[in-house]
């Protein structure tokens, strides 16, 4: 179930009543579980949910993911939105540190 500041949040919208949504969503993300997407996406009739397999990070469109913001900017720019599921495959991981490293290396001398 959804939950708000105030407890459970009771969604339901018949078909037609909203213009078709679109959900984003990483499968691994701690901020906004995976498992919520999938009930949002059932509670709103004609929605699409595009899922980054495997991901864990937060905050997926206009990222490192060109999969993933492909589906967003045709949805905000022209409205459409995909197939009722869709999946991208994951944006590499960060590796902390790994910018100052090559820094160090392209050094001279070093």
């Amino acid at each position: 179930a959804l939950h708000g500041p105030r407890g459970p949040l009771d969604v339901h919208t018949e078909p037609g009543a909203l213009p078709p949504v679109l959900l984003l969503a990483a499968e691994r993300d701690a901020a906004t579980p995976y498992k919520g997407a999938v009930e949002l996406q059932h509670r709103l009739p004609g929605s699409s949910l595009v899922t980054e397999n495997g991901a864990g990070t937060h905050g997926v469109a206009f990222n490192d993911n060109a999969c993933v913001s492909r589906y967003a900017e045709a949805y905000l720019l022209q409205g459409k939105i995909p197939a009722h599921r869709v999946y991208c495959a994951p944006r590499a991981e960060p590796v902390p540190g790994q910018k100052a490293i090559r820094a160090q290396l392209a050094r001279p001398g070093k």
